[in-house]
């Protein structure tokens, strides 16, 4: 199931650690559904048993990336309001975690307390769990103010996974996780590669860095599927014997930036249709994806679109007056159905301004939502069907996602 360096977990050792991890924190430190359970940990294999042992106590998860600035963690810490977090002696002076709220992976004491629990999954209606509780809250950059927290349920976020399922199939059986835990892409990166049956490798944190490493790692793994934005996907591309470390690949996804055209040409100048190319788009309030465009060689030579949605969820492009924007009109996307976050943390007025009334609200349809996301994003419809995005409304800048 997990590989990091040379610790292997399979599927029985991760599901009996972070049951007992699961048991613990009910148990031990309190934890009902929708607890803020922090967890702060470099690349390892405790990264993944946290995060599903939180999930299977029916806490959510809140990542914090170590290497945040302490000004940003100790933000989050107190906004989270964290009992409890979940990491390593070795991290707390850098990050302020206090002893109180430390639960250490490597404290002997810790370990030991865990290897006394039951190794059984816990019964999720005894748990009072259901499908409106949080699965966990990931903190946005903060790049037009303060980082903000967005909820996610487990409804979004099992609707999110079974609908990654359904549009690609089982396409991946090895999967090299670049990002970090704190960013949305690695949603799919370990619910979709794990609920797939796959591999989830996880890079130290130093060989991330070094664009030699990630290619052994990937060739010596016959690592199948690919998640990362255009501009690092087109530094493995260019980087010395990239195409030939790159051959188990049989599929690309590119996110979190617009995909210019010159990595189509690098890409099928690579791989030709040997690998298939797709450019997804979704925010983080929309629970990572919520657009996907199959890239074809030759098709398109000018803008490459962000596609359709790949599911239920409903795409709107509305005016000022949030009235609808025909074909070729530009306007800002508006995202509703079944894959919307329950809104921002303690931010009730900025929920209130991003999460609006839908007005095509439709009772009788299954997929029609109460709730729009106000994306911030302008794009417009093509002739063909598909969104062509056009950039920000505001004056955000994204570089390299």
């Amino acid at each position: 199931a997990v590989q990091f360096g040379e610790e292997r977990l399979s599927y029985q050792q991760l599901n009996e650690k972070s049951n007992q991890l699961a048991h613990y924190l009910v148990t031990e430190r309190g934890v009902v559904p929708d607890t803020l359970v922090g967890l702060c940990v470099e690349r390892s294999v405790e990264m993944v048993i946290g995060l599903l042992g939180i999930i299977k106590a029916g806490g959510a998860y809140v990542p914090i990336d170590p290497d945040y600035p302490s000004s940003r963690i100790a933000y989050m810490l107190q906004d989270a309001s964290l009992g409890t977090v979940l990491t390593h002696s070795s991290l707390l002076e850098r990050t302020g975690i206090s002893q109180s709220q430390a639960l250490l992976f490597d404290d002997e004491g810790v370990q030991d307390r865990l290897a006394g629990q039951s190794i059984r999954n816990l019964p999720v209606q005894g748990l009072g769990l259901t499908s409106s509780h949080l699965a966990y809250v990931i903190y946005t950059s903060g790049s037009t103010g303060t980082p903000k927290g967005v909820m996610v349920e487990h409804k979004g976020l099992v609707f999110s996974n079974t609908s990654r399922d359904e549009f690609y199939g089982k396409l991946v059986t090895s999967f090299l996780m670049l990002s970090s835990i704190s960013f949305d892409s690695s949603v799919a990166g370990v619910f979709w590669i794990l609920s797939a049956g796959a591999k989830l490798i996880l890079p130290e944190g130093r060989e991330v860095k070094e664009l030699s490493r990630i290619l052994q790692i990937m060739q010596e793994n016959a690592v199948d599927l690919l998640i990362a934005t255009p501009s690092f996907y087109r530094q493995i591309l260019s980087f010395p014997g990239g195409g030939e470390a790159l051959k188990g690949l049989s599929n690309v996804i590119v996110a979190g930036e617009s995909l210019p055209p010159a990595a189509v040409d690098e890409h099928f100048s690579s791989f030709g249709s040997s690998v298939q190319l797709f450019n997804e788009y979704g925010p983080t309030e929309a629970i990572v994806w919520s657009t996907v465009f199959k890239v074809t060689e030759g098709e398109y030579l000018g803008t490459i679109p962000i596609g359709k949605s790949p599911y239920a969820d409903k795409l709107y492009i509305l005016d000022e007056q949030k009235m609808l924007n025909p074909i070729g009109v530009p306007g800002e996307l508006c995202i509703g159905g079944p894959g919307l976050a329950r809104g921002y943390l303690n931010q009730h007025e900025l929920t209130t301004a991003k999460f609006i009334e839908n007005p095509f609200y439709d009772s009788s349809d299954p997929s029609s939502s109460q709730r729009l996301y106000k994306t911030g994003d302008l794009v417009r419809w093509r002739e063909d069907g598909n969104l062509e995005y056009l950039g920000r409304i505001d004056h955000q800048v994204k570089i390299r996602g």
